[in-house]
């Protein structure tokens, strides 16, 4: 499952986790970028990544737009992808 909220924030992107490893996230990904392109330019896109998640933005392009903070115990980053 995947969702953008607005034109260009990958609010969530998850697959279950006797799924992962399978490309299955990296199609979400290309689908919801495509769409979302589709609807108009994007300068750029974001997403605020679980620690569990950064090896997978970060696979996709994205990188790091502030430092690591700690939320209710659990360790995000805010993650950019340039569009060009």
């Amino acid at each position: 499952m995947a969702a953008l909220r607005g034109p260009s924030h990958l609010h969530h992107l998850f697959v279950a986790a006797d799924r992962h490893r399978r490309g299955i996230g990296e199609r979400l990904w290309r689908h919801a970028r495509a769409a979302a392109l589709a609807r108009g330019p994007v300068e750029a896109f974001t997403v605020v990544a679980t620690e569990f998640g950064l090896p997978f933005s970060r696979r996709q392009g994205f990188r790091p737009d502030g430092p690591i903070e700690e939320v209710f115990g659990r360790r995000h980053q805010r993650l950019r992808l340039e569009e060009s």
